[in-house]
């Protein structure tokens, strides 16, 4: 690995973090927040967010293709090349925001319709929902945060995630006690969105000169973009509507109210999920940059470690939280928002192989291969929104975990692996006998959470204290049975890492 990638690889901890303890203080404000502006209320401003992540769909696929294009013109420390790739995209992204506008306001109206409640007027669903055009700005800041992740920069973009996280919970309770219901939440996601973009800009316009570019240079640029945009585009089409869909299914078919208790009982798990995932999104440049080498024998051989790495680290912060999820719940919140433990195994089991399936896909993208999954990503959509829907009439909230549960075991897992035999040469027996034993770990863990083997406590202290004893425990089981040598030594060095810091 270069030193470049080797030091995104490393900090990769470090970073997220960062985000989880500013996650973990806004989780905190959350149960004062429901409160103060009702659980309707807060399950309609769930489906807002889920709505309105759609919009990022409008850049057709740019932003994926842009930072792996930055990235390799940062490789070559080509400052001059670098800026006229970053001013052709911001010069692409301030068209983008146009078009996302006129697409928000011609498509607001259906968001009355989403939303399945008597409580609340049309009116004050439709105004609250307007406020967030606002939050469209950072679109023309967006390269600005692509820069960052291809230069391996994710410290700032963490700093952003921790502003985000505790503005717009310290502005929606603020707003919620003096009575602004929906409409304050919707402010507060406005101001806490746009302001992370402000540090982004502020640190890349030092770096960025304001290099003229011709017709010529600028029809070349996007050309390169153009190459993997397709791609990208439909792929994170499918995945978007594959992802957003589950809150959007709950409210129209039960109503906003199951949508706070589905957020609520997953919150946790869906954060805690971050820190395996940020092994992914941080190891896609070096795999780029071996695979581009010509070194293929040694992609496939960290093909197979960083799979390892990331399954060993969901079995350390994701799947503790199956035996603790009730307390906290109970504790955090409430024991009514609890939706049990089929629904939070499935959950964990799904961000298990979901984190894997990331890692895999980015892959695809950095070598340039993400087109031969187009064809998985259609079919597992339709799989996911048919059974989910269908699941949701039968098991309520559990109907669209259940969906994707679903797809991820009979297409999306066994298209992925056939994939990595006919691109890379990577033997499904070879890659099954290296990741099977963390499945065989996770689906005993499950095993015991449907047996009704969890901590049951009252109060925090007894819930950290046992979290802590649970934490050691897992530490001791992982890293006996689920870790060879090479991973032993990464988490001993993070360790040490760390108590140095």
């Amino acid at each position: 690995l270069s030193m470049r990638s080797r030091a995104s690889v490393k900090n990769f901890i470090a970073s997220n973090a960062r985000v989880g303890i500013g996650a973990i203080l806004s989780i905190l404000l959350t149960p004062l927040i429901v409160k103060y502006v009702g659980d309707v209320e807060y399950g309609t401003f769930r489906v807002f967010i889920d709505v309105f992540s759609y919009f990022s769909l409008v850049d057709i696929g740019i932003y994926s293709s842009f930072i792996v294009v930055l990235n390799q013109k940062l490789a070559l420390n080509n400052s001059s090349s670098t800026s006229r790739t970053f001013n052709v995209a911001k010069r692409f992204y301030k068209r983008v925001f146009s078009v996302a506008l006129i697409i928000f306001f011609i498509t607001s109206p259906l968001i009355i319709y989403l939303v399945k409640t008597e409580e609340l007027s049309q009116s004050n669903i439709y105004i609250s929902y307007l406020i967030l055009f606002f939050s469209l700005f950072n679109l023309l800041f967006k390269v600005h945060q692509g820069f960052l992740e291809a230069n391996n920069e994710s410290s700032y973009i963490s700093v952003g995630g921790i502003i985000q996280n505790l503005v717009f919970s310290l502005g929606s309770l603020a707003f919620s006690y003096y009575g602004f219901g929906l409409i304050g939440l919707s402010i507060s996601f406005v101001i806490s969105s746009l302001l992370p973009y402000l540090i982004y800009f502020l640190k890349v316009r030092k770096v960025i000169s304001n290099v003229k570019v011709t017709k010529d240079e600028y029809k070349e640029e996007v050309k390169n973009v153009n190459k993997l945009t397709r791609a990208n585009f439909l792929v994170h089409l499918t995945g978007k509507f594959s992802l957003y869909s589950d809150t959007l299914i709950i409210s129209f078919i039960l109503s906003p109210v199951s949508v706070t208790y589905y957020f609520i009982s997953s919150r946790i798990i869906t954060l805690a999920a971050t820190l395996p995932g940020a092994i992914s999104s941080s190891s896609w440049a070096a795999m780029g940059e071996i695979y581009h080498s010509g070194d293929h024998v040694k992609f496939n051989e960290y093909v197979l470690k960083i799979s390892r790495l990331i399954l060993v680290s969901s079995l350390l912060f994701i799947a503790p939280l199956g035996f603790i999820s009730r307390s906290f719940v109970n504790i955090w919140i409430g024991q009514k928002y609890y939706l049990g433990e089929f629904f939070v195994s499935i959950v964990i089991f799904n961000l298990f192989v979901q984190v894997l399936m990331n890692f895999w896909g980015w892959c695809l993208s950095t070598t340039h291969h993400l087109d031969r999954a187009i064809k998985m990503q259609y079919i597992g959509l339709v799989v996911n929104l048919t059974s989910s829907i269908v699941f949701t009439f039968y098991f309520d909230e559990v109907g669209p975990v259940l969906g994707t549960l679903l797809t991820n075991i009979f297409i999306n897992i066994p298209w992925l692996i056939y994939l990595m035999k006919v691109i890379y040469g990577i033997s499904p027996f070879v890659l099954l006998r290296s990741i099977f034993q963390h499945f065989f770990i996770m689906i005993f863990l499950i095993y015991l959470y449907l047996k009704g083997q969890i901590i049951e406590v009252s109060i925090w202290g007894e819930l950290i204290g046992s979290s802590l004893l649970l934490g050691v425990v897992f530490l001791i089981v992982v890293y006996l049975v689920g870790m060879n040598r090479t991973e032993k030594k990464f988490y001993l060095d993070l360790v040490k890492r760390l108590i140095r810091r």
